[in-house]
Order: structure tokens, then sequence, then C-alpha cells
């Protein structure tokens, strides 16, 4: 399960990043795990991490691999905006889309040429949204 506080697809490459990191060190099999974990992640990554080992029986190695490769098969849904959106745009936009569609990310991508409205592209299909678009199509 995706956890709450990944919302775009740079926040999910970097939680990855992470996992990678703690499995290709030696912290995960030997007693300094809590200071690996305090140096490579944040306070909800730490606690999101710990609360999915402990719930898998306590098997860091195979969590953290089954963990990555879980996370690996997220769903990204891209949004193309004519504006660039800040951080607080994107988690709002981000929550809307979890309402539809679980377990997926958003990429968003800034085109003005759009003037205004949304493009998504989900599973190679696409929903134009765009003021262009109406526009052009006379809608």
């Amino acid at each position: 399960m995706l956890p709450y506080f990944i919302d775009t697809k740079e926040d999910l490459e970097k939680l990855i990043q992470k996992i990678e990191a703690l499995e290709k060190s030696s912290y995960n099999l030997k007693n300094d795990w809590d200071q690996a974990l305090n140096e490579i992640f944040t306070e909800e990554e730490k606690e999101y991490i710990n609360k999915t080992i402990q719930q898998a029986g306590g098997d860091k190695e195979h969590t953290l691999r089954d963990l990555r490769e879980e996370l690996e098969k997220t769903k990204t849904i891209n949004i193309t905006l004519a504006w660039k959106p800040t951080v607080k745009q994107q988690k709002k936009i981000a929550k809307k889309i979890k309402g539809w569609v679980k377990n997926a990310v958003i990429k968003t991508h800034y085109n003005p040429d759009i003037s205004g409205g949304v493009v998504l592209e989900y599973k190679g299909k696409y929903l134009d949204l765009s003021l262009k678009h109406k526009y052009e199509t006379g809608i």
C-alpha cells in the first residue's frame, strides 16, 4: 500500500532510492538499524518502514525488498498544467487523484500552450480538458 505521505512520482522515487540505500548497507543485519534509519529517512518514513517490517513479522531484509518491489509497481498519472503548481497545489491534486485511482502518484508537467485547464494521461489514455483543446474543437 502506498504511504499517505507519497503524492508525486518524485516523492516515490526518493523513497525507493532510500530503501535501496538501506538494502545495500550492512545496517539491516547489524545493531545499527536505528542509526541507519535516522541517517537516511524522515520521521514519517521511519515510522512507515518500521510498521511495515513489524506487520511482516520482523524480517527486515525480505520486507525491504518486498516493499521496494511493491512501490515500484505504483501507477503514475501524468498531469499537464498551464502553470507550475506549488507543492501545496500538487498535494491537493494528488489527494483528488488518489480518490479516483488507488495506489497512484502524480507527475506534473508544465505547458503554457494549453492556456488553462488540465491534460491527464494514464495507461496510454488521454483526457484533454485544456482551454486550448476546447477552443480548437469548438466545445
